[in-house]
């Protein structure tokens, strides 16, 4: 019963912070893909060029 109580306890008091880092990751995350999604299209681009370049070297 105590173990209970305790968990119980530390939930209910980490329920709003818990929210807020949720928040706070998703943004994140978000940020991170709007920062990082032209440097991926550029290395595609940059791979399907060398792929490109290659055949016709070859």
């Amino acid at each position: 019963m105590r173990h209970e109580k305790v968990i119980d306890k530390s939930a209910q008091g980490q329920d709003p912070g818990g929210r807020r880092g949720q928040a706070f990751l998703s943004w994140f995350s978000v940020s991170l893909t709007t920062a990082f999604t032209p440097v991926f299209v550029l290395r595609v681009l940059h791979a399907l060029t060398t792929l490109v370049l290659a055949r016709m070297s070859i």
